[in-house]
């Protein structure tokens, strides 16, 4: 199974209630209890993120796109598996050796309602972001290797705010541009900006940095913005392996 490098948002188990061709929602809180991810499955695939209460990321859509294929449409949730992590992890360099990760999860395994494809998503929320994947095996794609078009993964605000973010250009760049300050809006549709994109939402913040994680595969995470307050996910596609 292909996992997808996670798509991070940096800032108590799992709500689901499984039901054939309807709506399936889960919630998943931060362990501290100030972070809380919504997602569901109708109209479509889509998230919302809460900090404290107010809404930092509004309702955004979740997808993939792969070559010689219809993106995924309305699906139903088959399965929802949720757990609880407290562990640490070694780091071998850097000032600090050992690691704190904690997190809520939450593990979807959808179907299309027209068709017979299945996919993988999980969600992660620690107690400074929130982390999302898409989970690839020969359910999701019939074959060795497969074309990975686009990735839909959207990040909707309900204001245009303030941002820092490099503009690269195109996907083969030295990355050594400035951040620069400016709105989302100025993003543009055909801006290949790097990671991260730190945003902040308020006067007095929070302040969110869009970026890649686990990059066991492959990275190259880009974004680009169709409207003033939305960031879309960008990548050279290219061939993967579903093994």
């Amino acid at each position: 199974m292909l996992k997808k490098s996670f798509c991070a948002l940096l800032l108590s188990a799992a709500v689901f209630v499984p039901a054939a061709f309807c709506a399936s929602v889960s919630e998943i809180t931060s362990p501290d209890n100030n972070i809380v991810l919504r997602v569901s499955n109708e109209p479509a695939l889509s998230y919302s993120v809460q900090y404290k209460g107010e809404t930092v990321v509004a309702l955004s859509k979740i997808g993939i796109k792969i070559k010689d294929a219809a993106p995924f449409g309305a699906v139903d949730v088959t399965s929802s598996e949720a757990k609880s992590v407290n562990q640490t992890w070694e780091y071998p360099w850097g000032r600090q050796k050992t690691y704190r990760d904690q997190y809520n999860s939450v593990a979807w395994k959808v179907k299309e309602r027209t068709g017979s494809r299945t996919l993988g998503l999980e969600f992660r929320v620690y107690n400074d972001g929130v982390a999302l994947r898409y989970l690839i095996d020969k359910g999701t794609v019939d074959a060795d290797e497969y074309t990975l078009e686009q990735d839909l993964t959207e990040f909707n605000f309900n204001a245009d705010h303030t941002a820092w973010y490099a503009d690269f250009g195109s996907f083969s760049s030295s990355q050594e541009k400035p951040c620069v300050k400016q709105n989302l809006s100025l993003m543009g549709s055909n801006a290949h900006v790097g990671c991260p994109v730190v945003i902040q939402t308020g006067e007095k913040g929070p302040y969110l940095a869009l970026t890649e994680a686990e990059l066991n595969h492959w990275g190259g995470l880009y974004f680009q913005s169709a409207e003033p307050a939305e960031v879309q996910t960008l990548f050279d596609s290219g061939v993967l392996k579903t093994g």
